[in-house]
């Protein structure tokens, strides 16, 4: 799987209880693949933690660079 790893999206995370990526796939399962902004998710409900997809970008939305 290909990722963006900027130095602003990394610091971003550092400090952060809700951690992003950026990486490079399916936003849905018929889909093109496209880059993807993700968020971690916490249900409370099954105590478990999971990346879900936010939405379809083009530019990094940390340091702005086309992806």
């Amino acid at each position: 799987m290909q990722t963006h790893r900027c130095k602003e999206l990394l610091e971003y995370n550092k400090h952060t209880h809700k951690p992003c990526a950026i990486h490079y796939d399916k936003f849905l399962p018929f889909d093109e693949e496209t880059w993807i902004l993700s968020s971690l998710h916490s249900d409370s409900e099954w105590l478990t933690e999971y990346m879900t997809n936010i939405a379809k970008i083009k530019y990094c939305c940390f340091c702005g660079e086309k992806l």
